[in-house]
This record gives structure tokens, sequence and C-alpha cells, in this order.
């Protein structure tokens, strides 16, 4: 599968899959190499190590130096017992030296650190799996971390939108102000291009499960007093699939085509991504009567960086979302699937995102999880960077 979306059966995991069976553990891991504490303690041992041959051999020599000086400046015999037994003595001091050097039990005392370590950040829901982990942390200089569900609670609403020339800040029944023709097309423009379902929760309520940005405007329906689950069932089973153009990161947009029922005159054609993805291929929008007026290079520019990303993105820090829509006769429909080999290649369904209509623009919020801020605070004092690598679009 290069694109698109689908469902997939787990057969089985762990050690039961035929991945594990051509590839065991074992065989992967490689207990040869040193980590980098380990390489660490390894050159500052051989490190002591020199010096303590050096300081052994150094002692050696000054003791058997004075002890042969002795011997000429007095009348002590060289060839006694006591002479072998001095030099027996300065050889013991010599190696005793050598010996006492090496850290021998600077390894154990490490371990015992790490192992307590891991047993602390146990208590703080840190789970390490292998002693490495820990050695590793003390070298970071630099931590790439998600953005959504990771520093985010991946729990997202609709705060703001634009549609119809005007703000919105959302609020209860906030879309009941909007045109009822121009509200109705919003609601066909989320109900018709989304993946996201509706499931019966234990407290007896429908809830949105999916995708969270799908999520946060199905909830955004929900919140108006809209029957997503009814509206959702009545798609699948009365609207006719026709072709679709699933979302990619290089695209930053999705497309959906339906016939809303069957024997309907006219397909309906959605789009929604990221707003400068989505606005260049308008050619119309909606002004507060729900009537499409012409969209030309200055007002696309105020609708997109004025009233979006100004608003949205730079002022508050929302996600920024867009939706496009427009309806195709149906004769005229045929006449593209005629022409473009009825769809069946991707490039070929690209045709249908042209000319389209501007139907509204959102700004969804993801709040931080607790204690994100003040963590961040810290490795920032500890001189360690954080990254943030998203697919969010601003």
């Amino acid at each position: 599968m290069l694109s698109g979306s689908g469902r997939a059966v787990v057969c089985a995991v762990g050690n039961h899959t035929r991945w594990y069976k051509e590839h065991p553990v074992e065989d992967l891991e490689d207990d040869n190499n040193l980590t980098l504490l380990q390489t660490k303690l390894d050159n500052m041992a051989k490190y002591i190590g020199k010096w303590s041959y050096i300081a052994g051999f150094v002692t050696f020599f000054f003791m058997v130096t004075f002890l042969f000086s002795k011997i000429l400046f007095t009348d002590a015999a060289l060839l006694e017992d006591s002479t072998l037994q001095k030099l027996l003595r300065s050889f013991t001091t010599a190696m005793a030296i050598i010996i006492v050097s090496v850290p021998e039990g600077l390894p154990l005392a490490v371990s015992i650190a790490m192992a307590f370590s891991v047993d602390y950040m146990k208590k703080d829901n840190l789970l390490v799996k292998k002693m490495s982990s820990v050695e590793t942390l003390g070298h970071i200089r630099d931590i790439c971390t998600g953005k959504t569900a990771t520093l985010t609670q991946n729990d997202q609403h609709v705060r703001k939108f634009y549609t119809g020339e005007r703000q919105f800040d959302f609020g209860d029944k906030k879309l009941n102000d909007v045109n009822e023709e121009l509200k109705n097309i919003i609601v066909d423009s989320i109900i018709y291009n989304t993946d996201a379902r509706v499931e019966m929760s234990e407290d007896g309520y429908f809830e949105p499960v999916g995708n969270g940005t799908e999520v946060a405007l199905l909830r955004f329906l929900q919140e108006n007093e809209l029957p997503v689950h009814t509206l959702l069932t009545q798609r699948q089973r009365t609207a006719e699939h026709e072709c679709s153009i699933p979302f990619s990161p290089i695209r930053k947009c999705m497309t959906t085509v339906y016939r809303p029922y069957h024997g309907c005159d006219y397909v309906l054609v959605v789009m929604k991504g990221a707003p400068e993805v989505i606005l260049p291929k308008c050619n119309q929008y909606f002004d507060s009567q729900g009537q499409s007026q012409y969209l030309g290079p200055e007002m696309r520019d105020v609708i997109l960086n004025k009233e979006i990303i100004e608003e949205y993105a730079s002022g508050f820090g929302y996600r920024t979302f867009a939706y496009s829509y427009k309806k195709i006769n149906s004769d005229y429909w045929e006449k593209l699937q005629h022409e473009y080999n009825n769809f069946v290649d991707e490039n070929d369904r690209f045709i249908v995102e042209e000319e389209m209509i501007f139907v509204a623009g959102f700004g969804i919020q993801d709040d931080l999880r607790p204690g994100v801020k003040d963590s961040v605070a810290k490795l920032k004092l500890s001189k360690v960077n954080v990254r943030m690598i998203s697919g969010d679009n601003l």
C-alpha cells in the first residue's frame, strides 16, 4: 500500500510472529558492544592502571636505591637476611600501590547507583527496560519529541471559526448564528469528509472516535446540538462513494467525492486540509448571506493571512484547518470519468480539486499535558535542547 487508508487484522503479536521466529531477539542483541559509560570506565581504568605501574616502579626504584646507598655508606653488610627482607618489603610495597590503585569496586558502585536511579524513575511512571538507557540519559544534549498526544493531551476542540465573512468565537450554539444554507454546507462538508466514527460510551453518550482533528470537528457539531450519529449513519446507508484522494503529509489535504443519494443529479466534492493548500484551489467563497462570490487574490490573502494565520496560528497558537466544496453535475461528472480513465489512478483524480468554493476555516486547540511546561523549563536549565517534531501546520 502506497497511500490511502484501510483496515488490518492482527493475527499474531510478540514471539508468535513470523518476524520473531526468523529473527529472535537473542540474535539481534550484541552483548559485545560496550555502552558509553562502560567505555569511559574502561579507559579510566587503563589510565589509572598505567600510572599505578609507573608509581609502583618509581617507589620500588627509590626504596632499593635508598637501601643500597645505606649499605654503601654504613657498616651494614650487603649479604644479610635483613637485606633480602628489605628488598622483599620494597617489592611488596610497590605491588600494593599497583593493586590498590586499580578501582575494582567502581563498576559495582556505578551499577548500584543506576539500579537505585531506575527504581526512583519507576515511581515517576518511567519504565526503564535496559540499564544502559540510564547511562545514555546522562549524555543527552537534544531531545526530539512529538507534539500531539505527547506534549499535548490529544483532546482537541474548536475554539474559533471563520465563515461567511465573519469570525466566530466558539460558544454555545454559535453555528446557529450562521446563515442556514451556509450552516448546512458546513455540516455536509464535515460529515462527508471524515473517517472518524461515533461510538456509544460507557455513560450512554455518543462520542466521536478516530483522528484527533476529525474528532474535534464532530464534537463541534455535537456541541451545536446536531445529530452527528444520525448524519453519519445516513451517509453510510444512502450516500454513494464515488472516489477519494487520501491525506498525505506532502499534499496536506484530503478530498472525497460522494453522491448524496442514489439517483441524485450531482456529486458533492469536499476538500479539507491546510488553509494555504485549500484556498489557492478556490475561486469562490460564501458571503454572510450564504451566496457564492468571486474569490480574488486580495480577498484570498485577507482570508488566509489575516483571518486565519494571524488570528488563529500567530495569535493563539491554534491548529488551523479549512474546508472547501463544490457540486458537479452528473453529466459533467460522467464526462470527467470517461476522460480520466474512470479515476482508477490517484493522479487522475486531482482534476476534481479545481475551482472549489471556500467554506470555512477553523482554529483548533489542543491543551498541553500537566507538567510539560515545567519539564521543558528544567531541561532548558540543564542545557538540554527540546526540539518539537510535528506534522501540524500553522
